[in-house]
């Protein structure tokens, strides 16, 4: 079983789906990772599914945020 997909919310965001949620798969192996909202899925693929690039863009957003603060 796969995680929120059965309570009907995405697995990364948690937000409920309102359209068919997207099969999220490993594109190396073809494994099934999980059932997404279409902008979840969208994102992973434009960071090719790389979590050194999703932790840079963390680190950007923040450095951002911590700026228009001061």
């Amino acid at each position: 079983m796969l995680g929120r997909e059965h309570t009907g919310s995405c697995e990364s965001c948690g937000d409920p789906f309102t359209t068919t949620p997207h099969v999220d798969h490993d594109h190396a192996t073809g494994v099934v990772r999980g059932y997404l909202c279409l902008g979840c899925n969208t994102g992973l693929g434009n960071f090719k599914d790389d979590p050194e690039r999703l932790y840079a863009a963390i680190q950007y957003l923040q450095k951002a945020e911590n700026r228009t603060r001061e």
